[in-house]
């Protein structure tokens, strides 16, 4: 059977009742705090009582009664680990909370929603939220669960080797978080490069374009991959159960964790760690059940859910579909070595070996050009069938190898991207192939492997459906961008090279990177856009004063000065990457320089890459102002100039007069729109180019 919590065992907190006392105003320092009563006869006997007196928030020894002292031992050795870190102790110091009862006390009105009762102390946590969130959400966590009659773990102090390697969990995600952050920028500049420049270039330039860039920023790449694989080499350590059995915030961590590395080149780590943790024999078992609620603070203004219900059956499906990828690449490229692997790996996490049977079948069938059998898996209620199904969906692919199988193939791919369920699949199987090439050791098969499953996914992910339609249902919390990595990865894995027609594979692998590219570029503008509306509205709401608006005349001066500096420099580096990319020096100079012309010459005269370099040839200064180059471009677009008719446009113009691009901006956002007038305005000012157009149409005719 596939693992599986059942939520009728899990625990849920019952929240403790306040009351305010009557005729009390909010306490000063050294007040007592609000009474909490709190339950009797917690679940499975380990709820703590207290006697009539109240809990003190300032920091108390509470009278425990004997059938709780296994829970106030918990309490107490939770408040001394935490109290051993300096920051967290100055933490809860400046919370005033004093002790173990103290925190579950906090815990209690936090659970409750009636924390709002005493504004200092939610000032304190809200000050708590703005500076350290990590701490705010690990200190609320292990607060709410220390306050609920959730079971309480009960033992000694955690030794040394396990402390480590719950911070070392800590350590390796920050690392890990860190090093995506940095690709996700990079990746985002490959795409805007390509789609500025991408339109000058042939499917081989843009190919060597790719791979020159990422060598350029190879050591943060390397980075992230070794972030990585520390990360899951941290959750596999099996002293961490030591923690995870105590520590909810922490048992959320390696959680999301998990969710983080599945799917792509860790997914058997992640199934190996979740078939651990949930092991009945596990004493971090009754932890995980927890997770399933989630951690949240009613009523709270800030972020209120601190920590998302973890959702196991989910987490083993995305598992599932990137195992397919790693195995492939350990097992050096083998498809039918990786599938008995993946077949044994099933069964070992918790798989019914009946459905183990189905995916077999289902790909005897697919062989044969029937995939009702695969799109029974994909269409399950249950996810663990599902995530068979989309590792069948990835080895159907590499074992299609004559031309009606992979007809066959890429049909049934068309077909799931038609609908946002099937997309998310085709989202699963790119993630997958990634895993697989990014895991693969140098010289392996896999590229080759996977070059024509990779050529049938991005041809359907490339039929016309808007990317962010097309990744809205993924399975990551930001699907365009993880795509957007994804194919990164692939385009310099190695497997164009091995179809075919690599030229083709390039294509469609960096149509479906400049138009995601586009679309997260656009987006972080409307948010920003978004974000500066609210900070205008705030500043207006504060009276300013000469000084600062002599601050912000000088701030913005000096951005201004930054832009052309960062300018400059992506001017430098773009020359570099299509000298390296086979393009002439002089054409790569002059190119750079205007990177936006080469898609607007592509999109609005269609010009071929070719006929893009001679127009750069002939016409530099053309690319040299890009705002009136697009404006002279608008004018031979409301001319009818197509193709090499472009260039001959230019020669005219610039025949005509050498201040023509001047000449043509000047009228150009009075005339934009109107063909008809910035035609009459061409003939009328430029007699060659008038002559042009009138052999145009006379061809044309």
């Amino acid at each position: 059977m596939s693992i599986r919590i059942n939520p009728n065992t899990v625990s849920t907190p019952r929240p403790l009742v306040e009351q305010k006392p009557s005729g009390v105003s909010t306490p000063s320092t050294g007040v007592q705090g609000p009474s909490a009563s709190v339950p009797v006869n917690g679940v499975n006997g380990t709820g703590f009582q207290t006697k009539t007196e109240a809990v003190n928030l300032q920091g108390t020894s509470s009278a425990w009664t004997q059938d709780s002292v296994q829970r106030q031992l918990a309490v107490t050795s939770t408040y001394t680990r935490l109290m051993e870190d300096v920051v967290t102790a100055k933490a809860l110091n400046a919370l005033r909370v004093r002790d173990g009862a103290a925190l579950a006390a906090l815990g209690n009105l936090l659970t409750s929603g009636k924390f709002s009762l005493w504004p200092d102390k939610q000032a304190a946590l809200e000050k708590l939220q703005q500076t350290q969130p990590e701490l705010f959400t690990r200190l609320v966590t292990l607060a709410q669960q220390l306050g609920s009659s959730a079971p309480l773990p009960v033992g000694s102090t955690p030794d040394v080797a396990a402390t480590q390697a719950a911070n070392a969990l800590t350590a390796a995600q920050n690392a890990y978080t860190h090093a995506r952050d940095v690709v996700n920028v990079l990746d985002q500049q490959l795409a805007a490069g390509l789609d500025a420049l991408g339109p000058a270039l042939t499917g081989a330039q843009k190919q060597a374009y790719i791979e020159a860039f990422r060598a350029a920023h190879q050591a943060d790449y390397d980075r992230a991959l070794q972030t990585e694989a520390t990360l899951a080499a941290s959750l596999l350590n099996p002293e961490l159960d030591k923690m995870l059995g105590r520590d909810l915030h922490l048992a959320y961590t390696s959680a999301e964790v998990a969710q983080a590395l599945a799917g792509g080149a860790h997914s058997v780590e992640v199934l190996q760690w979740a078939a651990r943790v949930l092991n009945e024999a596990n004493a971090a078992q009754d932890m995980f059940e927890q997770t399933q609620t989630g951690v949240s603070i009613p009523g709270w203004t800030g972020t209120s859910e601190l920590h998302a219900p973890v959702d196991f059956a989910e987490l083993q499906r995305l598992a599932l579909g990137g195992a397919a990828g790693e195995l492939l690449a350990q097992a050096n490229g083998d498809p039918q070595a990786a599938l008995a692997n993946f077949s044994a790996l099933a069964s070992a996490v918790g798989g019914d070996p009946a459905k183990t049977k189905e995916l077999l079948s289902a790909l005897n069938k697919a062989s044969a050009g029937d995939y009702s059998g695969l799109s029974q898996l994909l269409n399950s209620a249950d996810p663990f069938t599902q995530g068979l199904g989309t590792a069948a969906a990835v080895f159907a692919g590499l074992n299609a190898r004559n031309p009606t199988q992979q007809a066959a193939y890429g049909k049934f791919l068309k077909d799931l991207a038609a609908t946002p369920a099937g997309a998310k699949v085709l989202g699963d199987a790119l993630h997958s192939l990634a895993g697989a090439s990014l895991a693969a050791a140098e010289g392996s098969a896999v590229p080759a492997q996977i070059a024509p499953t990779l050529s049938a996914l991005t041809s359907a992910l490339d039929s016309g459906t808007e990317p962010l339609e097309l990744f809205s249902e993924s399975s990551f919390d930001d699907g365009a961008q993880q795509a957007l990595t994804d194919l990164s990865a692939l385009a310099d894995s190695g497997a164009p090279a091995a179809v075919p027609q690599p030229e083709t594979l390039t294509e469609s692998i960096t149509d479906l990177i400049t138009d995601l590219g586009e679309e997260i570029s656009e987006l972080k503008s409307n948010q920003s856009a978004e974000e500066k509306k609210h900070t205008e509205r705030e500043a207006k709401s504060r009276d300013e004063d000469k000084k600062r608006t002599e601050r912000e005349e000088k701030s913005r001066d000096e951005e201004v000065r930054k832009k052309e500096a960062r300018k400059e420099l992506r001017e430098q580096e773009h020359q570099e990457l299509l000298e390296k990319a086979g393009v002439e020096k002089t054409l790569a100079k002059t190119l750079s320089k205007g990177a936006e012309l080469p898609k607007v010459l592509s999109k609005k005269v269609g010009l071929t890459p070719a006929q893009i370099a001679s127009l750069a040839v002939s016409h530099p200064e053309v690319f040299a102002s890009a705002r009136a180059a697009q404006d002279a471009v608008e004018f031979a677009q409301a001319c009818g100039m197509r193709g090499d008719n472009v260039r001959k446009f230019f020669d005219a113009l610039a025949q005509d007069s050498a201040n023509y691009l001047q000449k043509l901006s000047q009228e150009g956002a009075a005339l934009e729109g109107k063909d008809a007038e910035m035609r009459a305005f061409v003939e009328r000012s430029f007699p060659k180019a008038r002559a042009l157009l009138r052999e145009a149409d006379r061809a044309a005719a």
